[in-house]
């Protein structure tokens, strides 16, 4: 959308997926300005900076689940979306990540890959995602050169692996 001058500055675009549709939902906005609506539960079931961002009380959540009161919109200005420094086409490949029981990556670029896993590291998010994401930049970095902070990363999820599953690397 842009005006009639073309400037598309201060001007909200939606993504046709990810729009408001229940109550109980989160609005997460992309660093390219694309707003997405997320089911609150998922996400703060997905990274646990997200579900200390939403939580409300214990007393409120059923056994298991994280306590987001899905009645209401979990913002108290559901106008204002949660800021992200990804791109849409990031955000929305961790959105897709958040809506299914089985998550996959679909990406293929090595940098992508590489900003979605600090992003999940950032917010802390379930071992699953990020397991998945790292495989899948271990998979795509054949002949990429690795920077530091990166390496230090996978070298922290390897060494983590090997005390959880020591049977499993001997």
């Amino acid at each position: 959308m842009s005006t009639p001058s073309g400037d598309t500055k201060g001007v909200e675009s939606v993504h046709p997926y990810h729009r408001p549709h229940t109550s109980g939902t989160v609005r997460l906005q992309s660093r390219d300005g694309t707003i997405f609506t997320v089911d609150a539960w998922r996400l703060a079931l997905a990274s646990v900076v997200f579900r200390d961002m939403l939580e409300t009380s214990e007393a409120d959540s059923e056994p298991g689940l994280p306590a987001i009161d899905c009645s209401t919109p979990v913002l108290k200005e559901a106008s204002t979306p949660i800021e992200t420094e990804i791109s849409s086409r990031l955000l929305d490949a961790f959105i897709n990540m958040v809506n299914v029981s089985a998550p996959c990556v679909h990406l293929t670029s090595f940098d992508d890959l590489k900003t979605l896993l600090i992003f999940c590291e950032k917010f802390d998010c379930q071992k699953t995602f990020t397991d998945k994401i790292r495989q899948r930049l271990i998979d795509t970095a054949k002949g990429e050169e690795w920077d530091v902070p990166l390496q230090e990363m996978i070298v922290k999820w390897h060494l983590r692996y090997l005390v959880r599953y020591p049977a499993m690397t001997s």
